[in-house]
Formats: structure tokens, C-alpha cells, sequence
């Protein structure tokens, strides 16, 4: 996977504002639902914008979200849930 941010943009290319301009705020939250809060604040405010890239393919962060989503009940149907530790062995690929 390429990070996109080892290439410079140009600064037009780029969201406004940041993600937390728009997250709660609750400092004394867990990180998990600081990082979902980002999440979905950041996928709410640059919803085409792209969030993940191979090389060949990019996805947007409501393509991402959207993946997210299906990966979060398929866990969900499997017992997942809070206060539970759950692993993950993926490939790494955007598949």
C-alpha cells in the first residue's frame, strides 16, 4: 500500500479543517471511540475524498467506511462486541 502522504499535494487537493473539526470532543473518552469519532467525522466532511491506496486502486473514505461497516457485522454475527478482544489476520491488500 502506498501512503499517500510520501507524495506532496497540492494544498487545493487537500480537506479543510482536519478531521477533529467536526469530532466530539471527549478527551476522557477511550481511544477506540476517539478514533471511530474521527473516523466518521472525517468520512461526514470528505466523503470522495481518497483515504486508502494501492498503487492501482484508490478508495474514498465512504468506499472505506463502507468496508468498515460490512467488516464491523460480520465481527458482530461472530460474538464481537465491547470488551471484547478480537484478532485480525489480514492480508495486505485493499481486497
Amino acid at each position: 500500500m502506498t501512503d499517500l502522504h510520501d507524495k506532496p499535494a497540492p494544498a487545493s487537493s487537500l480537506p479543510q479543517g482536519g478531521p477533529t473539526a467536526d469530532a466530539p470532543k471527549d478527551p476522557g473518552a477511550p481511544a477506540h471511540r476517539r478514533s471511530a469519532s474521527w473516523f466518521t467525522a472525517w468520512v461526514t466532511r470528505t466523503p470522495d475524498a481518497p483515504a486508502l491506496t494501492d498503487g492501482r486502486r484508490t478508495w474514498t473514505y465512504r468506499q472505506l467506511a463502507d468496508r468498515t461497516d460490512r467488516l464491523t457485522a460480520h465481527l458482530i454475527g461472530r460474538g464481537a462486541g465491547p470488551d471484547r478482544v478480537v484478532a485480525l489476520v489480514l492480508p495486505r491488500s485493499m481486497s
